[in-house]
């Protein structure tokens, strides 16, 4: 049955991981895991409302060994990446982890899914419009064909994981797909990014006034 089959979601805490549970669950699938890292606060409030509903891993993508672990529990059918040191400004300060998430992390996923011999599972990795850096002021459209100049640590980690995602495509004939997300916002978007500082200013401005 389709809706017995098994989504295994990376960054499930985060703004997108759980909004894409949230649908998946309302379009009836039973097997949805995810990965969470372990923290001495948890950070669950985006899940909160579907936490009966979901199988928790407690993982990290530094942690190659981890993630080979929890694959060869879950074996999923669907493995979709969200999960990412994505903090722009933030990650040029953190260089080398956003390296070891954004890129390396990505690479323990598919090593894993394919030494253990799961041809079957579909890897979703979600990109970023970051790998276009400055190719363009607004005045032109990017699409897929548009040339990949990036300018922050953050852009080069995801073009070299979307580099590797073609590589496994291609050369291992696995399925494995990427989409380029441009930004996005929601209600679940992170505290520290500048567009809720903004909305948090203009609460705490309009409620003092």
């Amino acid at each position: 049955m389709e809706y017995d089959k098994v989504w295994l979601i990376t960054g499930i805490g985060g703004q997108d991981g759980s909004t894409f549970a949230d649908l998946l669950l309302e379009k009836g699938y039973r097997n949805v895991h995810g990965i969470i890292r372990r923290s001495a606060v948890f950070n669950t409030q985006n899940i909160d409302h579907i936490f009966d509903k979901l199988t928790l891993h407690h993982g990290d993508l530094t942690d190659q060994m981890c993630i080979h672990n929890i694959i060869q529990k879950v074996k999923p059918d669907y493995i979709c990446n969200f999960a990412a040191m994505s903090h722009v400004a933030v990650s040029d300060e953190l260089q080398r982890y956003t390296i070891e998430v954004n890129t390396l992390g990505l690479l323990s996923i598919l090593q894993s899914v394919k030494s253990l011999g799961l041809v079957k599972t579909k890897v979703y990795h979600a990109s970023t419009s970051e790998e276009f850096g400055n190719e363009t002021s607004g005045d032109t459209l990017l699409n897929e064909e548009s040339k990949r100049s990036p300018v922050s640590i953050y852009g080069i980690s995801k073009l070299a994981a979307e580099g590797i995602c073609n590589m496994y495509k291609n050369g291992f004939g696995m399925f494995v797909v990427t989409s380029t997300l441009f930004n996005h916002e929601g209600p679940r978007r992170g505290r520290t990014f500048v567009t809720q500082k903004i909305c948090d200013y203009v609460k705490r401005y309009k409620r003092n006034i």
